[in-house]
């Protein structure tokens, strides 16, 4: 009887400084907020997209004086995309940079954008367009650029790859059944509901949530479109499909695969849950492009080799909530300099992406 009056007792005053723990990290604003995407709100800069297998985009011509910088930005063109104002026609080689949430700039000012820099670092050669989209995955990046890209006559499209990008659909299906990430029931009710849990999640990437926007409001039923739709092989399916864009319409790809920012090494990973550890093997990414005759490039060497010195944590010091993935401002101006480094042989030889 003893036995379980203690273990109650254990069992409340463990419950009860949960509760309390709970309670100060509320207070103290330490977990950081949730910024759904809804679809219906006029105050976000999303909107259904006629196209299911995107199941939703920028909304043309959104703007926002007080942006939080991850449902809502400064400003969208009109054209649908976070950039300046872009013309259809060109009067200089044209890059497309084609991404998720690392491309289109979340939780940074729109001057701090990979794209904006790069362009201020190539110096006229060429203009560089935000084709970013948070949440997509390689197969609705794909789609995104044969829906509104490829009326801009691209001379290079770059597609950004992330470590999440064959995980997930716009939603989250992966691209390969083999590595689908299945999150337990309860984890999306203690993201809402329990402040402690929420920081660190995100802080320590519990169950894929560093960067997590969860989606409210009825979109389970353009979810479930969306995830019917893209099937278990949406990364190869998206590479099939670039691979036949290249073709047709004789524009030149390249594919750079983002690297995972751990505290003391800058490493690739075929998922952001493999183990924390450098891959010397092919990646899956690679593989799958190799087979569709598409080149890539992996970022790590070039950042380890731009930065020089070690650094304390390299998560702190380039990303932004220390999610190991997306870029701070620091982050950018690295990423955006390394591109630049990269593009300029091939501004001056295409013949280097045959």
């Amino acid at each position: 009887m003893n036995n379980f009056k203690n273990i109650g007792l254990i069992f409340g005053s463990t419950l009860l400084a949960l509760i309390l723990a709970d309670l100060v990290f509320l207070m103290l604003g330490k977990a950081p907020k949730l910024h759904s995407i809804e679809l219906g709100n006029p105050k976000m800069a999303f909107q259904i997209s006629d196209n299911p297998l995107l199941g939703y985009e920028h909304r043309p011509g959104y703007r926002d004086n007080n942006p939080n910088l991850i449902n809502s930005y400064e400003s969208i063109n009109k054209n649908g995309q976070r950039d300046r104002p872009r013309l259809l026609e060109k009067d200089k080689y044209r890059i497309i940079l084609l991404g998720d949430s690392v491309t289109v700039g979340f939780g940074i000012k729109q001057r701090e954008m990979l794209t904006t820099q790069i362009e201020e670092k190539l110096a006229g050669k060429a203009e560089v367009l935000n084709f970013g989209m948070v949440g997509y995955n390689t197969r609705a990046e794909v789609e995104y650029l044969k829906t509104y890209g490829l009326k801009y006559s691209p001379d290079l499209v770059v597609v950004n790859y992330t470590e999440n990008d064959g995980e997930h659909a716009a939603g989250n299906t992966s691209g390969d059944h083999r590595y689908t990430y299945q999150r337990p029931w309860w984890v999306a009710s203690l993201l809402k509901s329990s402040s402690l849990f929420r920081y660190h999640a995100v802080r320590y990437n519990w169950y894929q949530l560093g960067a997590y926007v969860p989606g409210e409001n009825g979109e389970n039923r353009l979810y479930n479109e969306n995830h019917r739709l893209m099937g278990q092989n949406s990364l190869e399916d998206g590479l099939l499909l670039l691979a036949k864009i290249k073709k047709d319409h004789s524009v030149k790809i390249l594919i750079t695969i983002w690297p995972s920012f751990r505290k003391d090494q800058i490493i690739h990973r075929n998922t952001s849950y493999s183990p924390a550890k450098n891959l010397n093997g092919p990646l899956i990414i690679e593989t799958l492009a190799k087979k569709y005759s598409l080149k890539t490039i992996r970022l790590a060497p070039h950042f380890r080799n731009r930065i020089g010195k070690k650094v304390q944590s390299y998560k702190k010091q380039f990303t932004i909530l220390s999610d190991t993935m997306h870029p701070n401002e620091q982050g950018t101006k690295l990423g955006a300099t390394v591109f630049a480094e990269l593009l300029r042989p091939y501004l001056a030889n295409e013949s280097l992406l045959n």
